[in-house]
């Protein structure tokens, strides 16, 4: 492949990206959740189509190779936060529940799957990072604002960041609902939970709303240099 044809191929990734991020959807937290799961799933099936025409006998499959050495795994939909949990339900800190206030940023950990209480019912939802060389690299999230006391946006970001970017993955008004989906580079922190865990930031804007926040993960991008996949210890859910 020249460099032309990766460069059409970037610019067809970014304009199903801006798609992805325009896409809203009106209605109680858990349909407008599925909704924004539909509308990830179009895209990266349209995404897929787009990327067998650029390149021919090579089209990313799930599963297949996407870029060097990585490797997409879609998953059922697994919710893995919930801001309106409870400790007692879901043994997250407090400090990392209830509603994100303006100018806030919160840490959530994505290895693990969860019923609607909270309750852990998958421990490896994500498969463990074995070395540097064998990690999953991003994952294809869903996103919902629900709750919120006034017009702000929420912004994501890999785990260990250290400021807000400066995008929007999604605008939220009072007492709406709304969902949105993309895909975010997430990182690993050794010490989470004492066997380590991978993480994105959820951030809240600088307008006036606080707001409680839902994160669905739909699938991941496997780092491996070998191309081996993850070990036996993990299935797909």
């Amino acid at each position: 492949m020249d460099i032309d044809e990766i460069n059409r191929l970037q610019a067809q990734i970014d304009a199903l990206q801006a798609q992805v991020a325009n896409m809203r959807a009106e209605a109680e937290p858990d349909r407008a959740s599925r909704r924004g799961m539909l509308k990830l799933a179009a895209g990266a099936a349209v995404g897929a189509v787009a990327g067998g025409m650029m390149l021919g006998a090579n089209p990313a499959l799930a599963g297949g190779p996407v870029a060097p050495h990585e490797h997409f795994y879609s998953i059922s939909p697994t919710r893995v936060y919930d801001s309106r949990w409870t400790g007692a339900q879901s043994s997250i800190l407090s400090s990392r529940l209830g509603r994100m206030n303006p100018n806030g940023g919160r840490t959530v950990d994505l290895s693990r799957g969860r019923n609607a209480n909270g309750t852990i019912t998958n421990s490896l939802l994500l498969p463990p990072r074995e070395s540097p060389n064998k990690v999953v690299s991003a994952v294809a999230y869903n996103l919902t604002a629900t709750g919120g006391t006034g017009v702000n946006f929420l912004s994501v970001s890999p785990g260990d960041a250290s400021a807000r970017p400066s995008t929007s993955a999604i605008n939220f008004s009072a007492n709406q609902n709304i969902a949105n989906g993309g895909i975010i580079q997430v990182s690993w922190d050794a010490t989470s939970r004492g066997v380590g865990d991978y993480q994105m930031m959820v951030w809240n804007g600088d307008d006036v709303g606080s707001v409680h926040f839902i994160i669905d993960i739909t699938g991941f991008y496997w780092y491996d240099t070998a191309d081996a996949g993850p070990n036996g210890s993990w299935s797909r859910p």
